[in-house]
């Protein structure tokens, strides 16, 4: 087999990626400005399976649902630049 084949066996569309996020985990999610929409919004989407879910973001632009009023209970939040 070659190395397409197996790159192919590997991707995951994003419901499934998140599954294999576990409850505690640490997650690192978006850089200086960069940030992954659909990973997060389905990490929400997850939200009672994963909690506790420890995520760390560099430097933030626009706005973080895992930081509104009531996502406490889900995410520990920890920003690297605040």
């Amino acid at each position: 087999m070659d190395w397409k084949q197996k790159y192919k066996e590997k991707l995951l569309n994003v419901e499934n990626a998140v599954k294999r996020v576990k409850s505690g985990d640490y997650i690192f999610i978006g850089a200086f400005g960069g940030r992954p929409k659909l990973i997060e919004e389905e990490l929400i989407n997850q939200r009672e399976r994963l909690k506790p879910l420890n995520i760390a973001q560099s430097l933030i632009f626009g706005h973080i649902k895992f930081i509104e009023s009531g996502m406490e209970n889900y995410f520990r939040y920890i920003s690297l630049f605040s």
